[in-house]
């Protein structure tokens, strides 16, 4: 979301704003999670399925909306953050899959292949 926006807030992208990013994550954090660990680099926002797992080309495609929903973003210690890199729930990695997210349905068949449902 730091790149090319052709102007528009990452708000309008997301469709969600600030607060309810906070608020969404807040009611995530884990026992000693605080938003000043946050702010510190300590936890970082989570993709549940990782970015690489979704092919989109523009802000405006369905994979794109949907690598962003909140339903897919978590706070997460950042060690454990980054030392998953692009491993999927299942413990496979999201870069060898052999289709990737264009769509809702294709979204929901990854989530119950790793055992998740669109209600994470």
């Amino acid at each position: 979301l730091k790149s090319n926006k052709n102007g528009f807030t990452w708000e309008n992208l997301v469709n969600y704003n600030l607060d309810k990013l906070k608020n969404h994550l807040e009611l995530q954090f884990t026992r000693n999670m605080t938003w000043r660990k946050f702010l510190d680099g300590k936890i970082h926002i989570d993709h549940i399925i990782p970015k690489s797992a979704f092919k989109y080309n523009s802000y405006n495609d369905e994979s794109f909306k949907l690598c962003w929903d909140l339903k897919n973003l978590r706070p997460e210690w950042s060690e454990l953050n980054l030392s998953k890199n692009d491993i999927l729930p299942d413990g496979s990695n999201a870069r060898q899959m052999k289709y990737k997210i264009k769509t809702l349905e294709d979204y929901l068949y990854v989530l119950h292949n790793n055992g998740l449902n669109y209600d994470i």
